[in-house]
């Protein structure tokens, strides 16, 4: 028995090493090639996609071969066929996992990587989800069918776990618990069709139900959930306040808030003419800037929608007034609110209160970020996009007469007032000699 058992051990490895040795070498050499483009495509992501299409691809006919009355477990193996097959769906799953663990540990170890450690776990889950649904669908259907499926899961889960692992942030949208979910429905649709020959039909039947119940209703639940107002714990709270700049009107979490999610209570005060407005947004909502000394903008969100809404929020009637609506990547407010990194939604209205300049976080690239620039004109209530998906870190947001400047550790840029044009800026200093 145990001859037989090294000598399928040793089967497995040898099949399952190519595999982990691109696993292991691929994610170090992209990283230190993370500065050179491939048709516009970081090495990051082309190592990513290729591994995980190893997965897709060779997982299916890993599970053909062992279910093979050819292979040596099927000629040899003194045992039912689902030991041989469990023991081949959970050596390949190590091996895989260990592929997903390094990937992300390299991946964490990027500049700019804010989210460090969490990236092995993502790692892990992604490869590893991808690589239970191949076989489940393999084992369910056939060969084409699990190579489909495991393409399809990877091209999905691009909208989550594939930006972490190029450095995305913690996105919570409705696909952050699929691939949980998808991974253990099909671990457990492996384990139902491992079984002896008995019932073959039913179980194959109770296992694509399971998938199909994993990868639709995952979503819809966490929609619905969201819909709900169902959030977690605020890490950046500090983006619900904003007051002027000698404190005396101000926007702020009224007393009772636990801070705990939507809907939260917002009170907007004048200290010296002590006048206060309160009100419950159960929305995503942040407090921008003030205008008139009697008002508040505010950037509001639907859970699950790409448009931003800018409201202005009146101190005197208390009242809300839509301003303007601009399209934005989803949750990109509850996102900001939850999580605490650089990528956050920010906005700055002009000395003058004429413009308002918001910075809305489009994607994070490998090493770098992305955003989109608005400008708003609160005269004429007009809106005009002067960058998209620009990659920058700009943090700073600087208002002259006739320009705006953002600057940060990249070279500032300039967007002239009011035609939104992007010009680099040159900070003019003389050298002094002493």
């Amino acid at each position: 028995m145990l001859p037989m058992l090294q000598r399928l051990c040793w089967k497995e490895w040898r099949q399952g090493w190519p595999l982990l040795a691109l696993g292991l070498v691929l994610p170090p050499l992209a990283v230190t090639l993370i500065g050179v483009k491939i048709v516009d495509t970081p090495p990051t992501s082309i190592v990513l996609f290729l591994l995980l299409m190893g997965v897709a691809i060779g997982a299916p006919l890993q599970v053909a071969e062992g279910r093979s009355g050819q292979s040596y477990a099927g000629r040899h193996f003194p045992l039912s066929p689902v030991w041989p097959s469990l023991l081949t769906f959970l050596w390949q799953g190590v091996i895989v996992a260990l592929v997903g663990a390094n990937v992300g540990w390299w991946y964490a170890n990027m500049p700019h990587a804010d989210l460090h450690a969490i990236l092995v776990i993502v790692g892990i889950l992604y490869f590893g989800a991808v690589y239970a649904f191949a076989v489940a669908v393999t084992r369910a259907i056939n060969i084409p069918a699990g190579m489909a499926a495991g393409i399809i899961l990877i091209l999905v889960g691009q909208s989550w776990a594939f930006p972490k692992l190029t450095l995305g942030r913690w996105h919570d949208g409705p696909e952050s618990y699929l691939l949980p979910a998808v991974a253990v429905a099909s671990v457990i649709a492996v384990l139902l069709l491992l079984a002896p020959k008995k019932w073959i039909v039913q179980r194959r039947v109770i296992a694509i139900a399971l998938l199909v119940v994993a990868c639709v209703g995952t979503p819809i639940a966490q929609s619905t959930w969201l819909d709900r107002g169902g959030q977690a714990n605020f890490f950046n709270s500090d983006l619900l306040q904003v007051s002027a700049p000698d404190g005396s009107v101000a926007v702020t979490p009224a007393p009772g808030n636990t801070m705990t999610g939507f809907p939260v209570i917002l009170q907007l005060v004048d200290y010296r003419k002590n006048i206060q407005a309160v009100q419950k947004f159960s929305l995503p909502v942040i407090p921008i800037g003030l205008i008139d000394r009697e008002a508040a903008l505010l950037l509001t969100q639907k859970p699950g929608e790409k448009r931003i809404t800018l409201l202005r929020w009146n101190l005197v009637d208390n009242s809300l007034s839509p301003l303007i609506t601009f399209p934005a990547r989803r949750n990109v407010i509850h996102d900001s609110l939850k999580i605490n990194t650089m990528m956050d939604i920010r906005g700055s209205v002009s000395p003058d209160e004429q413009y308002v300049l918001i910075l809305s976080p489009a994607l994070i690239g490998d090493g770098s970020f992305e955003w989109d620039s608005w400008l708003v004109d609160l005269q004429t209530t007009t809106i005009k996009l002067v960058s998209a998906k620009t990659f920058t870190s700009y943090q700073e947001i600087s208002w002259v007469a006739d320009r705006v400047i953002l600057s940060d550790s990249s070279s500032p840029i300039a967007i002239s007032l009011p035609s939104g044009v992007i010009s680099p800026y040159h900070i003019p200093f003389t050298l002094e000699e002493r």
